[in-house]
């Protein structure tokens, strides 16, 4: 049915004319026709576009408030775990440790090393102290000190100290074998001319260690004396222990101005249990 745009009667959808007015329905009816349907496109676009534009500003709301919460939620953990770790960290602090090795900065093989350990005043029923390599060991002598032995080289021998069953320190060290001794007859260098007289004093072959913290004693095993004689003949007697023997005492009697002593192949035993070769001496008589 066609409505009359002049009169607004209705009419058939046959007729041309309006039948109310006589006006002309054909172009008014496609006008009409397609007025109608631009208006009802804009509608339909009016309709649906703000729709469409409020869900996609919706969507972009949502995701931007997940952003949000997401970002708050790491923040909050961010600040938790450096919480916690400052918390461990004043732990530490206020349960920290030195350790000290009082004579050296290495540990020595066969010998008790003395170190000290400072806990800052914690109680010592709540220290505990652990080595690890070198074949160590630790024996307590005082509170705050200790006693280590080792037995093996090593290049990483850790000490470990527990306060309440947690780490508070850890210190590595090297562990070397104890140095060997020098020989010496009366305190009298070796390639030293020495007066006859002087040398027949003497009461045998002595070692010390130079320059060394601890007092080490070694124990003379044997060794060799040899000397000539004035017939240019070789006379070489062993010893054992520090003190000459009674036949490396003759030859030590009949020294003369020109001969030549030598004392080699001296074996000693460390504090170690090792036994060693050191080498050996030669004085000049005159």
């Amino acid at each position: 049915m066609f409505i009359c745009t002049k009169c607004s009667k209705q009419n058939p959808d046959t007729a041309k004319f309006c039948t109310g007015c006589g006006n002309t329905l054909k172009t008014q009816v496609i006008q009409t026709t397609s007025d109608t349907s631009v208006a009802e496109a804009n509608y339909t676009l009016r309709s649906e576009n703000p729709s469409k534009k409020g869900g996609k500003w919706l969507l972009i709301g949502i995701i931007a408030l997940l952003g949000v919460c997401t970002g708050v939620y790491f923040i909050f953990l961010n600040k938790k775990k450096g919480a916690d770790m400052s918390k461990d960290k004043k732990t530490f602090e206020n349960n920290s440790a030195t350790i000290q090795l009082d004579k050296m900065n290495v540990l020595y093989t066969g010998i008790d090393n003395p170190i000290t350990i400072n806990t800052n005043n914690v109680d010592d029923d709540k220290v505990t102290v652990n080595i690890n390599g070198g074949g160590g060991s630790l024996t307590k002598v005082a509170p705050g000190k200790w006693m280590v032995k080792v037995n093996s080289i090593s290049d990483n021998c850790s000490i470990s100290v527990y306060v309440d069953g947690k780490m508070v320190r850890i210190s590595d060290y090297k562990v070397r074998p104890l140095p060997n001794p020098v020989a010496t007859v009366g305190n009298i260098m070796s390639n030293e001319s020495v007066a006859a007289s002087q040398f027949k004093a003497q009461s045998g072959v002595e070692t010390y260690v130079v320059d060394f913290p601890y007092e080490l004693k070694y124990e003379m095993i044997s060794y060799l004396l040899t000397t000539d004689d004035e017939n240019g003949d070789i006379n070489t007697v062993a010893c054992n222990r520090n003190s000459w023997s009674s036949a490396a005492l003759d030859l030590i009697r009949s020294l003369t101005p020109g001969r030549i002593v030598t004392i080699d192949n001296i074996m000693v035993r460390g504090p170690d249990n090792t036994i060693r070769k050191i080498p050996g001496l030669v004085y000049y008589i005159k």
